[in-house]
């Protein structure tokens, strides 16, 4: 992974938001040079900032045309939770 996934000072002023969006530019940018660590990393991470827990389903398995970074997290940070 690059370096700004790793830099501390940047992930601490980030909200969940942004940092979905620089994960998911990151492995839609690097996918053919990351190892399976990274990429387990990547979504690892982003299904504990994620309100959806369906958010790697988006990437892997998306209904319809493939979304873009920015579809994924605006469906993702849409997700209302059903109170039952």
């Amino acid at each position: 992974m690059s370096g700004a996934s790793t830099d501390k000072s940047k992930m601490e002023t980030e909200t969940p938001r942004q940092e979905a969006l620089r994960l998911l530019t990151e492995f839609y940018s690097n996918s053919e040079s990351l190892t399976k660590s990274q990429v387990d990393a990547i979504f690892l991470r982003l299904s504990e900032i994620s309100p959806d827990p369906a958010i790697s389903e988006y990437v892997f398995y998306p209904e319809g045309p493939e979304l873009t970074p920015e579809e994924i997290v605006e469906k993702a940070f849409s997700y209302k939770p059903i109170a039952l």
